[in-house]
């Protein structure tokens, strides 16, 4: 579903989202694996599976995980399939999102004061 998540926003013009980016600290503390990430406008975008949903271990991990996300500075939208067949709202959201954020300039990207987000868990690495 993720898979069909990005194309969805890749047909719908939102280009900017990586895949599976992983959000740390500027220490280096992990705070989570993101599905999709728009790194200039400090965006993520989360699909939550019907497990999110009836496994309780699994709800309170993700909601602690979004408040570390927020308090980290990022924008957290959640994802469930039903957004899938009616994606407006989320490409609403994500616009009005675009319009709060003015996006870095290019060459501080990758570098969010105390907060960045690598690929894999290691050094820190971006597509373009």
């Amino acid at each position: 579903m993720e898979s069909r998540l990005r194309m969805l926003l890749i047909e719908a013009g939102f280009t900017r989202f990586r895949s599976n980016l992983d959000i740390n600290t500027g220490s280096g503390r992990f705070i989570a694996r993101a599905d999709l990430v728009d790194m200039e406008r400090r965006l993520i975008i989360e699909y939550e599976g019907d497990h999110h949903r009836t496994d309780a271990t699994q709800w309170h991990r993700d909601v602690r995980r979004t408040a570390d996300l927020e308090d980290a500075g990022w924008r957290v939208l959640r994802v469930t399939r039903s957004d899938l067949s009616a994606p407006n709202r989320l490409f609403a959201s994500i616009h009005t999102h675009y319009r709060r954020m003015r996006p870095l300039p290019s060459n501080r990207s990758a570098d969010f004061g105390p907060f960045r987000a690598s690929r894999g868990g290691g050094s820190p690495h971006f597509e373009s």
